[in-house]
């Protein structure tokens, strides 16, 4: 009778053991957890926390921004495509006093010849920054004579 007197006792001991073994990892693990939390709530409520979230909200209303702007382009898009002639539809005739089909060719070859900014401007219907460009490249020098054609 001792013997199972004193085996119910070890074996209870060592269930109080474990049990206060997990109650104290238990505990340990929820002040770890409150500490986290607090750090977070800290950090979250400094300059660089209110900045992050923010800019956070900034970039959800950029991200808002675009996504009208992309739904507006693709309406565009299907209105431009619905707009466009059938492929069996005869083009209309350009007037003769249009600028050829290719006008940066035509301006190329204008500006080898010695055509300055604004004469390509207005002879090929080019912008002022494409004629720039047209003439930097293949313009040539004052007093260095035309290109020859290709």
């Amino acid at each position: 009778l001792h013997a199972a007197i004193d085996a119910a006792i070890k074996t209870r001991g060592h269930i109080m053991t474990r049990s206060a073994i997990i109650t104290g990892s238990t505990s340990m693990s929820v002040l770890r957890l409150q500490r986290l939390n607090r750090k977070q709530n800290e950090f979250w409520s400094s300059l660089t926390g209110a900045h992050l979230l923010d800019s956070a909200t900034q970039d959800n209303a950029l991200c808002g921004f675009l996504d009208h702007r992309l739904a507006l382009l693709h309406r565009r898009l299907d209105e431009l495509s619905q707009a466009r002639p059938q492929p069996d539809a005869k083009p209309k005739q350009e007037p003769a006093t249009k600028v050829p089909a290719m006008p940066f060719e035509y301006a190329v070859r204008m500006a080898r010849q010695g055509a300055g900014v604004e004469d390509l401007v207005q002879a090929c219907g080019l912008n002022r920054a494409e004629a720039t460009l047209i003439h930097r490249v293949h313009g040539v020098e004052p007093g260095e004579p035309p290109a020859m054609q290709h």
